[in-house]
């Protein structure tokens, strides 16, 4: 195992470390969010902000590994300070400069290593950013490299940050509150931090708030929470009260207000959805909070991937309407309002699938889908069940003429045959019953069962099978 020499410039190097009084101290999110994204994009197991001082190594932030607090001699990191660029051990085992370290034959058994030096404004390299893997590698390449410096140069600008803010929390009063505000706004180094003042306005703000918003930081600057361009919205799509922003709390009732979901436009065809925290800020002995700190992530994605999952969950992967499970949701949620549930099954479909084969048969069932939702109203609800069958919610449809103008809209949509590609042409005719909420009964099994039995006793009304269409 070779032990890292000493550089001849080791006194100035441990002077400048301790100047950053980090070395011992407890764990600080901002350190803990950039080792958590740079295993991200990386895709390593392992990461971690490494500071070599005289004779040890001590990690300030990790994840994925265990304690390497230790013996400056058996570290990696204390070779990866003595060069300008990244060091890269693509597979330590075979490296005869490590394969003999106990970090290697044993726990966390490192194969593969990259670190990136720690490199002060005075150019002294204090530590490193570092990535592990207990595979080994066959690459990495430039642009890694290149990443990996810009992540630790990252960690570097927040070490810095953090040593002003330490210098100026020595300072009278003043400039404590001020500095605690600077802190505030340094808070999180990978999200869009803003600050409004007392009246609300955007007094500050970071290039991710403008990015995530999509607006310049023109644009952003002296907007408040009040604002109508932001045209804000809720979950469920509806618009978000500017008196409910969580800005706007923070400053009004001086409680902090944590992990709010809100839709914001980009523009007419663009939203993004983004998690809002925001906290209030107080001068010693003041009551009322002279401004806040807000910080929000863009959860787009995330917000999009659950909406997929929830679509799947509650509609029929066919024909995208509403399954059975969202359509008994749907009649709970309207208990106590007045409507008609239809139950609606198609004539011979089975005769469709045994002459043309099942997947006409799909192909029929989402023609027989689109048609039906153009020919309803607004408002009414199409789900399917399952096979050929379907159900109708039909709000405020309480009488037989109501009634008799929903099964019109429904026949006009059968009124076409239906084109399953090549010559396949299908008339097609369905059975349609309804029963009456709460007119006829309160109990959804007795109200379905009276739809169902309806549409049943509608078939002989129309007898016509499923055959090919008349040229």
């Amino acid at each position: 195992m070779l032990i890292a020499p000493i550089g001849s410039d080791e006194l100035e190097r441990l002077e400048t470390l301790r100047d950053y009084e980090v070395m011992d101290t407890p764990s600080e999110p901002a350190f803990e969010r950039l080792v958590r994204l740079t295993s991200r994009v990386f895709g390593v197991p392992m990461a971690m902000i490494s500071l070599i001082d005289q004779q040890r190594q001590w990690t300030k932030a990790r994840v994925g590994v265990p304690v390497l607090d230790g013996r400056r001699d058996l570290s990696f990191c204390g070779h990866a300070i003595l060069r300008d660029d990244v060091m890269v051990v693509l597979d330590a085992s075979q490296d005869w400069r490590f394969s003999d370290n106990p970090l290697v034959t044993g726990a966390p058994q490192i194969r593969f290593y990259a670190g990136a030096p720690l490199t002060a404004p005075n150019g002294m390299r204090i530590g490193t950013l570092c990535i592990m893997d207990s595979q080994p590698r066959s690459d990495f390449d430039a642009a890694a490299r290149a990443n990996l410096s810009d992540l630790a140069c990252a960690v570097m600008d927040a070490l810095e940050s953090r040593r002003v803010n330490a210098r100026l929390f020595e300072t009278e009063e003043q400039l404590r509150s001020e500095q605690r505000l600077l802190t505030e706004t340094f808070a999180a180094l990978e999200e869009g931090v803003v600050v409004q003042d007392s009246s609300g306005q955007i007094i500050s703000a970071n290039s991710s708030a403008a990015r995530v918003l999509g607006l310049s930081m023109d644009q952003l600057l002296g907007r408040t929470s009040f604002d109508p361009r932001w045209r804000a919205v809720r979950e469920d799509g509806t618009p978000f009260p500017s008196e409910d922003h969580p800005m706007s709390v923070a400053l009004r009732d001086g409680v902090p207000v944590s992990d709010v979901l809100m839709g914001v436009h980009h523009s007419d065809a663009e939203m993004a959805w983004i998690s809002i925290n925001a906290r209030p800020l107080f001068r010693q002995g003041d009551a009322k909070a002279y401004a806040a700190v807000g910080s929000f992530s863009d959860v787009t994605d995330q917000h999009n991937r659950q909406a997929q999952l929830e679509f799947k969950v509650y509609h029929d992967a066919l024909t995208g309407l509403p399954n059975r499970e969202a359509f008994l949701e749907l009649l709970e949620q309207k208990r106590g309002s007045s409507f008609a549930l239809g139950f609606l099954d198609l004539n011979d479909f089975k005769a469709v699938n045994d002459r043309l084969g099942h997947a006409a048969g799909d192909h029929l069932l989402k023609q027989i889908a689109q048609r039906l939702s153009m020919h309803l109203r607004s408002g009414d609800v199409l789900a399917r069940l399952g096979g050929d069958e379907f159900a109708l919610y039909l709000p405020e449809v309480r009488f037989e003429a109501q009634l008799l103008k929903v099964r019109s809209r429904i026949q006009s949509a059968f009124d076409s045959p239906f084109h399953l590609g090549d010559a396949d042409e299908v008339q097609m005719t369905c059975g349609f019953g309804a029963a009456y909420y709460p007119l006829e009964t309160r109990d959804y099994a007795r109200l379905m069962g009276l739809a169902d039995l309806r549409m049943y006793e509608s078939k002989p009304v129309d007898p016509r099978t499923p055959r090919a269409a008349q040229p």
